[in-house]
């Protein structure tokens, strides 16, 4: 989600074939200690911020309105959001302006959106939104399971794996064919989830066809093996 959003102007142009609208994520998990905000902190460093924490959960709706027009293509990762009920309609309204763009004004001031969001919650919000959950890539983090096995040095290996994408952002950000999206490879992917998931059309199948394909692209610029490659393709289609 974070090498996508450093291409969210090409996408919200329609320059990625399938629509023009660009799709924001919520993580979430109902088990603690699921590794959601070092999810987190990562995809903040792959935009080079590994100095930089995310925003709190608390923050307010026209505070992240701010933010959203301030910075361009950088994602904004917010830890740990807290809804009553499981309903917001502050947030409801906040992910339709993300995906379609749309100017907020309020006293005078307009602002509109140059970067999507991310979202950590523990639970999944507006389920019964059918709107909302449309333009949002829903991400479930499973409890974790513990292999075993001791490694005294794993935090700090991951801390320097941090360091290390958020020296690669310019790299993400190239991930283009002659200068523009491969609008031709994502609407491949797009049709293969349409596929998969036996729908046509779909909205939401073709955001996880654009996610499969960002997501295909940065395993082979890390040239991972076929294998890993087949694991990527399973889990979209299953998630």
């Amino acid at each position: 989600m974070s090498v996508m959003g450093l291409h969210a102007d090409l996408i919200w142009k329609g320059k990625a074939g399938i629509g023009h609208g660009m799709p924001f994520a919520w993580i979430y998990s109902t088990e603690p200690n699921t590794g959601k905000t070092e999810a987190a902190t990562l995809a903040h460093s792959m935009l080079g911020m590994f100095k930089r924490q995310p925003w709190a959960g608390d923050a307010t709706k026209p505070a992240l309105f701010e933010r959203l027009a301030q910075q361009a293509n950088l994602t904004v990762v917010v830890d740990d959001v807290v809804v009553r009920k499981d309903e917001s309609q502050a947030y409801a309204q906040l992910g339709r302006s993300i995906f379609d763009q749309s100017t907020r004004a309020v006293c005078g001031k307009a602002r509109t959106p140059l970067s999507s969001a991310m979202f950590t919650s523990n639970n999944l919000i507006n389920t019964e939104d059918a709107a909302f959950q449309s333009r949002c890539i829903p991400i479930k983090f499973d409890k974790l399971v513990s292999s075993g096995k001791e490694d005294s040095d794993l935090y700090n290996d991951w801390v320097s794996c941090r360091e290390l994408v958020s020296a690669l952002t310019p790299d993400f950000e190239s991930l283009l064919l002659d200068g523009g999206l491969d609008h031709e490879a994502i609407m491949d992917c797009a049709s293969y989830m349409q596929i998969a998931v036996s729908k046509q059309r779909d909205r939401n199948a073709n955001l996880w066809g654009l996610l499969l394909y960002y997501m295909l692209n940065v395993r082979l610029m890390f040239q991972a093996s076929c294998e890993t490659l087949e694991t990527v393709v399973h889990w979209v289609v299953t998630e």
